[in-house]
């Protein structure tokens, strides 16, 4: 990792590994060195590209850009999996839902049950619509979250 940083730094401020090395006070072959991360500067000479390239020691070493690093993204196996699951609930809700609208009209007088059990001020079928359009949402965006991956 500071291996690469150093490089990138190097190459964005425009400087050989000869002109970094005269900066420091180096040979060119120490530049070399730690660069393709065979050797590593001491702690002056890491001060000193800090100061130079006007970053900190964090920055240099990798530290902070691996704390803000993303997670891992995960297996093709595991979207595929969550997408399946997604696409299922979607489908589970969707065919809830026509199977309310069916009781719905075939069997209106079911529903007076389904409300009368009802214990909140929605009546039951509201409740229930309700529950099958979050799960049809749950598993919408199951799919498009791991779909975009």
């Amino acid at each position: 990792m500071l291996a690469e940083r150093i490089l990138t730094l190097r190459r964005k401020a425009g400087l050989s590994q000869e002109q970094l090395a005269e900066l420091l006070g180096v040979s060119r072959q120490a530049v070399s060195r730690w660069e393709n991360g065979s050797a590593t500067p001491g702690l002056e000479k890491l001060q000193a590209m800090c100061r130079y390239f006007q970053v900190t020691m964090d920055q240099l070493t990798g530290a902070e850009e691996a704390a803000l690093s993303p997670p891992p993204r995960p297996s093709r196996e595991t979207a595929a999996r969550w997408i399946r699951l997604g696409a299922a609930l979607c489908a589970g809700g969707g065919l809830g839902i026509l199977g309310l609208g069916a009781a719905m009209l075939l069997r209106p007088a079911s529903l007076t049950t389904v409300d009368a059990s009802a214990a909140i001020t929605l009546n039951g079928s509201g409740l229930l619509l309700l529950l099958l359009l979050l799960i049809m949402g749950a598993g919408a965006i199951l799919v498009l979250w791991n779909h975009r991956r």
